[in-house]
């Protein structure tokens, strides 16, 4: 599959699915991926379309706002983490939180903020391929794991 420009992407996903070792990504390898992990920079998210099976979607790295809107229009939920380092930056005018919610605002999911999941005293797992359900309630919110079988 050579219809994926951006090479940190790439890279990204033959790590992921080269299950036969020819550094090549088929279709069939790109489908079996459930959970990808990207920590350069993406500048383009040609390609991710292979992923069909794709749950879970980490960037560590900076990402580029183009490619994007195709991005979020195939997600039925967002899960940001805390962020341990961050300092508010006020020249925004707005909260980091608000920020996000004003990036987000077009889509129909709902968004869980500072999940405490990470580089954080209390990290809670989320298991690759397990469907999740937020319920939220008078007394809080409980996350239901259903593990894959």
């Amino acid at each position: 599959m050579e219809d994926i420009p951006d090479k940190a992407l790439y890279a990204a996903i033959l790590n992921y699915a080269d299950s036969n070792g020819d550094g090549m990504i088929q279709k069939a390898e790109a489908a079996g991926i459930y959970f990808l992990s990207v920590y350069e920079t993406v500048k383009d998210y040609t390609g991710l379309e292979y992923l069909t099976n794709l749950n879970s979607l980490f960037f560590g790295g900076t990402t580029d706002e183009n490619g994007m809107d195709e991005l979020l229009e195939k997600l039925s939920g967002l899960i940001i983490g805390q962020f341990t380092e961050y300092k508010e930056d006020y020249s925004l005018k707005k909260d980091l939180y608000s920020t996000l919610d004003a990036l987000v605002k077009e889509y129909d999911f709902p968004i869980c903020y500072d999940f405490p999941v990470g580089h954080v005293t209390e990290n809670l797992p989320l298991i690759n391929g397990a469907e999740v359900e937020f319920v939220s309630g008078k007394k809080g919110v409980e996350l239901l794991i259903n593990p894959p079988i």
